[in-house]
């Protein structure tokens, strides 16, 4: 590469007016180079461009010198604009391609949320499906029904809930408001009460108490009546036990007047 030809300038003790530059005529402004600038300082002898080219080097009367840079020779001369964002790039982005990459990222988040709503409502779904005629699944979280205390509900977050009292239909369906979350071992398990159809007890001997049955409720049935047997008679057999007895009286003449006493027919 050929050596930088390096012009020398004349310093100059005066400024004429080939050296200024209107600005504007109206306001008679003016701007001047940077090197006529230096020129018309008094004391300098020469000006030179430096050896990077991005200035001067200013000799003075007494010999000394300074170099005087007139630009970063860091800075970048021409910009190099990304029309998106990319990843680990330095260079800046247009605003529309950052627009763009936010609206991009905005609707991705709206899809993912989307697919999950939809994810939810499935799986809400599916478990009213399960548990039949037991819960309904409520994907507005409006009631559709009268819901009692208890009744079970599927909300569109997928999960079950059981109503804390009773609700009206089209009333929301707010958790730890109206409804508080169950789960389904919870309601196969759950105590039902007898107004619900259940027995609302835990052991039989509960059960029986809250039906109102006494212990007759676990005696067997018999169909016969015999001796010391602690099985309960149908009533057809004591009726035909009752009916052989008073036919074992006839064949021997006897029967039972109406104080309960056995007779005998004289002729």
């Amino acid at each position: 590469m050929a050596d930088k030809t390096i012009p020398q300038l004349e310093p100059k003790t005066t400024i004429s007016s080939t050296d200024l530059i209107p600005i504007d005529d109206n306001t008679q402004t003016y701007k001047m180079t940077f090197a006529n600038f230096l020129k018309a300082i008094p004391g300098v002898v020469s000006i030179a461009l430096n050896q990077a080219g991005d200035g001067f080097v200013v000799t003075l009367r007494d010999g000394t010198s300074a170099e005087i840079v007139t630009h970063d020779s860091a800075k970048q001369d021409t910009l190099t604009f990304d029309s998106t964002p990319q990843q680990n790039s330095q260079n800046p982005v247009y605003s529309g391609g950052v627009y763009a990459a936010d609206v991009a990222v905005a609707q991705l988040v709206a899809d993912e949320a989307q697919t999950a709503r939809q994810a939810e409502a499935a799986l809400g779904q599916a478990i009213a499906e399960m548990l039949g005629d037991l819960a309904k699944f409520e994907e507005n979280n409006i009631a559709s029904k009268t819901y009692h205390e208890n009744d079970l509900v599927v909300l569109n977050d997928g999960k079950l809930y059981k109503a804390t009292s009773e609700i009206q239909t089209n009333t929301p369906l707010v958790p730890e408001t109206n409804v508080e979350q169950t789960t389904m071992e919870e309601v196969f398990h759950r105590v039902k009460p007898v107004t619900e159809g259940g027995t609302g007890a835990e052991n039989q001997v509960d059960a029986r108490l809250n039906l109102g049955l006494g212990g007759a409720a676990i005696k067997n049935v018999a169909d016969t009546v015999a001796e010391n047997d602690a099985k309960l008679p149908t009533g057809g057999a004591v009726y035909t036990a009752i009916k052989a007895v008073a036919d074992r009286l006839n064949d021997l003449g006897l029967y039972v007047d109406s104080e309960g006493y056995v007779c005998q027919s004289i002729n």
